[in-house]
């Protein structure tokens, strides 16, 4: 019911305020950052922001041409780099 035609019609219209979503997740704690796009296009300027917060990290999932099974190892690979934990 909230992820509706409206929902969806107003992400797209409005302003997206991403530097303060960050900045309050940080400041819940979170400081690992999971891109899931097609190619990653936030992942350097939430690196750029991010740089001063000890123990962060950003990964990004996927890459233009790039996919399959290659891709996801290389995903998870940088996750358990990152200091999470993946079930091998």
């Amino acid at each position: 019911e909230q992820l509706a035609g409206s929902y969806w019609f107003d992400n797209l219209r409005g302003t997206v305020r991403l530097d303060t979503a960050v900045a309050s997740a940080v400041a819940d704690g979170h400081t690992l950052f999971l891109e899931c796009s097609p190619h990653p296009g936030l992942t350097i300027p939430l690196a750029d922001q991010l740089e001063d917060t000890p123990g962060a990290a950003v990964l990004e999932t996927l890459r233009r041409d790039e996919g399959g099974p290659e891709r996801l190892v290389t995903a998870l690979s940088a996750a358990f780099v990152a200091g999470l934990p993946v079930d091998w």
